[in-house]
């Protein structure tokens, strides 16, 4: 699994054309004044919900905008945005001590960037990188009447429907940015928790802070292909469905398209369904 984990890494970075990864422009969007933790309880695989998975994620939020992203990728990314050579991204993939993998959630989400948006940056192995753009305000929320505390913090319901999937979420006008998880946001305070009818994809909130240092929002400019929401969702699922026959065309050997396969077969539940 190890060296399928670094294949799979490192094929993530090759199908980048190499020369744009090191031909690239960092947008400094602007300083993070607040960086929230969330943990991601989820089930990739539909046909066995009783096999939860867990991520970290991190929002980082601006005045005015916010990124979020998986700590994996984070940690991947101010890695990789520090190597100019083939010799150093080789040496530090191939060095165990590094915290360096690929991680489950490859997406960037960044909110109000550019004003009124939402930008979506995300990898298809074996596919390339895409980017399209959404309206910040696609959710339509209902603000119900029940209340609780989470965290710590007051906490007031709302619900909505994004992705083909009905949400409820708690959010804390103790902690005033209408933002929280993925793509969502409009509330009037921070979403401490976010989960779907089925429980099949949970966040909650572990802890909000400060920066300990000053922090930008970055946005990492490449040769990314602009699509629509529904072409890239038709392209991930080609992706997932054609992962052997793409692998066997790079001189993969049998065994580790086999293993690919069977990862592929089980991320069958996508957050967003349609």
């Amino acid at each position: 699994m190890k060296k399928l984990t670094i294949f799979i890494t490192a094929l993530l970075i090759h199908t980048i054309a190499i020369a744009q990864w090191f031909d690239k422009t960092i947008t400094e969007i602007e300083p993070a004044e607040l960086i929230v933790h969330y943990r991601l309880s989820y089930v990739d695989d539909s046909l066995a919900p009783e096999n939860v998975k867990q991520a970290e994620m991190m929002l980082f939020r601006g005045k005015s905008t916010s990124k979020f992203i998986s700590k994996s990728r984070y940690t991947f990314d101010t890695i990789m945005n520090k190597i100019s050579s083939h010799e150093q991204m080789q040496a530090v993939l191939m060095d165990p001590s590094q915290p360096i993998k690929a991680g489950r959630f490859d997406y960037r989400i960044f909110k109000n960037y550019p004003e009124g948006r939402i930008t979506y940056l995300d990898h298809i192995l074996l596919g390339g990188s895409f980017r399209y753009e959404e309206p910040l305000n696609l959710i339509d929320w209902k603000i119900g009447q029940n209340t609780d505390t989470l965290a710590g913090y007051p906490v007031q319901e709302a619900t909505c429907k994004l992705g083909g999937r009905e949400w409820t979420a708690w959010f804390t006008t103790a902690i005033p940015y209408n933002d929280g998880p993925y793509k969502f946001n409009g509330l009037p305070g921070l979403i401490l928790k976010v989960y779907d009818a089925r429980k099949h994809f949970i966040f909650e909130f572990i802890s909000a802070s400060k920066p300990a240092q000053p922090t930008m929002i970055e946005l990492v400019e490449r040769d990314y292909i602009t699509t629509t929401r529904e072409q890239f969702m038709k392209a991930s699922a080609a992706s997932r469905s054609n992962i052997t026959s793409r692998m066997s065309e790079t001189g993969v050997d049998i065994e580790t398209q086999q293993k690919a396969a069977r990862i592929m077969d089980r991320r069958n539940n996508p957050l967003e369904l349609k």
